[in-house]
């Protein structure tokens, strides 16, 4: 079902009779004048969209990882940009609930922006009380450079478990990265064989790095499961985190590493309510 984006670039998601939620799934950019896909990626390469749920903000969607993380398709002067809502929002409840998205995007060469949802739809459905969790990819950091050199870059935010982190831009020119603590390792040195064997090289520009090494959680940004944040600090209790990387010399032009951290949130319905919250009430998270 499409949902209607303003003017303004920004849109209510619509609540139907018996619908009891939906879920995000695609955005199609259609542009003016015709691009390559590497040219509209570049374009919006800053691009973000909030969600908003009853005007708490729920997570950020940055345009530039989620065209990383699935393919953009290209048809005519359109793109399409896949929403991984498996693995971010997984579905939004009807649940007294106002829910809106704002677009930030480089409008220079976007002629209309169209939304895709799924809905669900369900005759008798009466629940005063339900709880979904969700992961938030939050931005942590950002680094550029051209020359050889070590850098230390603080990636702690707000998220309270984090279980990894993508690191987004020339990752090959990563020639060691260590995570500390409070200024005491977490993470050993991992030098370009390590990183391969330990983190998960998504694409040439995209590496999941996940705190549990074990080999289930390399591809553990995809498994929303609470039971997934095995071995995620609390990152809360820290007073810094800070990345510690050694880059080799670009040879090209100045290079850019963005961080973000995937951690996990909860949105509780109750009272005629919806809250933000960052531990479940217990382990089994309702899921409708």
């Amino acid at each position: 079902m499409e949902i209607p984006i303003d003017n303004q670039y920004c849109c209510y998601i619509p609540n139907f009779l018996y619908a009891v939620g939906c879920k995000l799934k695609h955005l199609i950019f259609e542009t003016i004048e015709s691009e390559t896909i590497d040219e509209f990626k570049k374009s919006q390469k800053s691009s973000k969209i909030n969600l908003k749920i009853n005007d708490n903000h729920v997570t950020t969607f940055y345009l530039n990882l989620l065209m990383e993380l699935n393919d953009v398709y290209k048809y005519e002067n359109s793109f399409v940009v896949k929403i991984p809502h498996d693995y971010t929002v997984d579905e939004i409840l009807f649940y007294n609930i106002s829910a809106m998205l704002f677009f930030y995007v480089n409008t220079t060469n976007i002629k209309k922006i169209r939304l895709f949802a799924q809905y669900t739809f369900k005759l008798d459905v009466n629940f005063s009380h339900a709880e979904n969790i969700y992961q938030d990819i939050k931005y942590c950091g950002q680094h550029k450079w051209k020359n050889d050199e070590e850098c230390t870059i603080e990636i702690k935010n707000d998220a309270f478990f984090v279980k990894g982190y993508f690191i987004e831009g020339n990752i090959s020119k990563i020639k060691s990265l260590q995570i500390l603590f409070n200024d005491q390792t977490r993470f050993d040195k991992y030098d370009k064989m390590m990183l391969q064997m330990y983190g998960n090289i998504i694409t040439k520009n995209l590496m999941y790095l996940p705190y549990n090494n074990d080999e289930e959680y390399k591809n553990g940004y995809k498994n929303i499961e609470f039971q997934s944040y095995t071995a995620a600090p609390i990152t809360t209790a820290l007073d810094s985190i800070k990345l510690k990387l050694s880059l080799e010399n670009s040879m090209d032009d100045e290079q850019v590493l963005n961080i973000y951290s995937v951690s996990c949130n909860f949105i509780r319905y109750e009272n005629n309510s919806v809250n933000i919250v960052l531990q479940p009430e217990d382990t089994n998270c309702v899921h409708i």
